[in-house]
């Protein structure tokens, strides 16, 4: 072989490679939310997730609301983020697994794929956005055991009941509440994507550009604007 057909051979490789890296990064959600924009529309369901720090520092969803127009109306449904799914060739079981595998998009996927519904376009409140949308306001959450957490270096403890927790704080919680029943870590995640849902439907469109999402921002912007107070349904 000569030089010449080498080099060939060997750049005609390199970008293949190159083609399928991009191909998964934009299909994992890696990539800038503009590579997938076109795509996505809010005229269709909505996912939200809130995706906070967990006990080990990873970041997971820890409330999603799903938002979706039915017979007119824009509905909310409150989804359990360990609410089973799968993603093909990984570990995933729940859609907070889900989401470790490729963000937001991911996420939807495995959503349409164990409710057997339409994609919807995502939304991802991180913390940074999360406290810029809260305003420093504090979240109400109706506590339904005592809670000690402790991170490391502080001991957090949160009495029974009726709970104004600083945001910065509402991911302490959600740890403490791991170790109580399904029953009782679903009401606390309830309320959470209660909370989450009040925080959008009160925010401003200049409120959001720390979001990630899959919608372009004037689609963001739209939708932001028309929320209001969702009618709210069963959660899943």
């Amino acid at each position: 072989m000569t030089s010449t057909w080498r080099v060939a051979l060997v750049g005609g490789v390199l970008g293949l490679v190159t083609v399928a890296a991009v191909v998964w990064l934009a299909v994992s959600g890696v990539l800038p939310t503009g590579a997938k924009r076109a795509q996505a529309s809010a005229e269709g369901p909505v996912l939200v997730a809130l995706v906070l720090p967990d006990a080990d520092g990873v970041n997971v969803p820890r409330a999603i609301d799903l938002y979706a127009r039915v017979n007119g109306k824009l509905t909310l449904t409150v989804v359990d983020p360990d609410q089973a799914a799968t993603v093909s060739g990984t570990s995933a079981r729940t859609l907070a697994d889900a989401y470790t595998f490729g963000g937001g998009a991911a996420l939807a996927r495995a959503y349409t794929q164990g409710a057997g519904a339409d994609e919807p376009a995502w939304v991802v409140v991180g913390q940074d956005a999360w406290n810029t949308l809260r305003g420093g306001a504090p979240v109400e959450i109706d506590i339904p055991a005592p809670l000690e957490v402790f991170d490391g270096s502080r001991l957090y403890s949160y009495p029974q009941g009726p709970t104004s927790v600083p945001v910065t704080e509402v991911r302490r919680v959600l740890d403490g509440v791991q170790f109580l029943s399904s029953q009782l870590r679903g009401s606390v995640r309830t309320r959470l994507g209660e909370g989450l849902a009040g925080t959008l439907e009160g925010a401003g469109a200049a409120n959001v550009s720390e979001l990630r999402t899959n919608l372009s921002d004037e689609d963001l912007a739209a939708w932001i604007a028309i929320l209001g107070p969702a009618v709210r349904v069963q959660g899943e």
